[in-house]
């Protein structure tokens, strides 16, 4: 058989690496309120809006030749750092010179739920978090509609300039993914939302949503139950996900839920193609399977005519 090249909606391929900062104990160390980002961005560092992937992308041979090993023949690559992430780049896993390797430039813009490597204190907790997301928006709103606008923010510059393209968030699970479609309602647009592989343990509410999906197919290792002692500290919700994960795809196919299939996180690329064939063999069906990794991302990505 000859099948198109796969399309990944979500990796960090060509991106340079994101190196978290050391811990910084709060209650020992002096409290930082300001940015320390130089230039006229965001008042938090957390919102990197203005990042463009096309940018900073770099060919790495080695790591192009695994994905292809695994079928794919593209990705939409982004940095993951910050709450506001800025925008992924269609780029080609050849081995060209990075001016060829650009397929587009800017294919989406980047969000999560994740402050990243920034240093400032705020914010600390889950409901922070949504709370900077949603002020973010608020504010680019408002700045938006200024004629004459009092000071410059180029990372608000650029939520606007990015305003036309598929918006994707990163949820690690089915209640965050809940939480992102409530934020897309309140501002009258839609997520695309990258899930946690566990959308079937709500799978009504998720449907509910009528968003899209981006799922992965990590599942589980089997855990070595031989030690009686390691076993007591087993939930049984843990081994009804190890047993139920692989289901997840056809879980979302049976209720008419959209989805694209990704290979994150990267350390699930060598077994990609065997989860693959692990959720056909789950009731995944085999149309569901190739439509998400090809003509689903690549409408998403508004590259279907390309």
């Amino acid at each position: 058989y000859i099948y198109p090249s796969f399309i990944d909606m979500f990796g960090e391929y060509g991106q340079p690496e994101v190196k978290r900062p050391p811990f910084r104990n709060p209650v020992l160390s002096r409290e930082q309120i300001q940015s320390n980002t130089k230039g006229p961005y965001n008042a938090n560092e957390a919102i990197k809006s203005q990042y463009n992937s096309s940018e900073n992308f770099t060919l790495d041979k080695k790591l192009a030749s695994k994905w292809r090993a695994q079928g794919f023949g593209a990705v939409a690559s982004i940095r993951r750092d910050g709450i506001a992430r800025g925008t992924a780049a269609l780029v080609a896993l050849g081995e060209d010179t990075e001016n060829n390797l650009v397929i587009n430039s800017k294919v989406a813009d980047h969000y999560s739920f994740d402050k990243g490597t920034s240093t400032q204190d705020y914010p600390i907790s889950a409901m922070g978090t949504i709370a900077l997301l949603r002020q973010t928006f608020y504010d680019a709103k408002w700045y938006g509609a200024q004629t004459d606008r009092p000071f410059s923010d180029l990372s608000l510059d650029a939520m606007l300039a990015n305003g036309n393209l598929p918006k994707i968030i990163e949820a690690d699970g089915w209640l965050t993914a809940l939480r992102a479609d409530k934020i897309a309602d309140e501002f009258g647009f839609e997520f695309i939302i990258k899930g946690g592989g566990d959308e079937y343990q709500r799978i009504m509410e998720v449907k509910d949503m009528k968003a899209p999906m981006i799922i992965p197919i990590d599942f589980p290792k089997a855990y070595d139950v031989s030690d009686p002692a390691i076993t007591k500290k087993i939930t049984l919700a843990d081994l009804k996900h190890w047993e139920l994960a692989p289901t997840n795809p056809a879980s979302l196919e049976k209720n008419s839920i959209p989805f694209a299939i990704t290979s994150f996180p990267p350390e699930n690329l060598p077994d990609f193609l065997k989860n693959l064939r692990k959720s056909v063999a789950y009731g995944l069906s085999k149309t569901a399977a190739l439509s998400s990794l090809t003509t689903v991302p690549a409408k998403w990505l508004g590259v279907d005519q390309d």
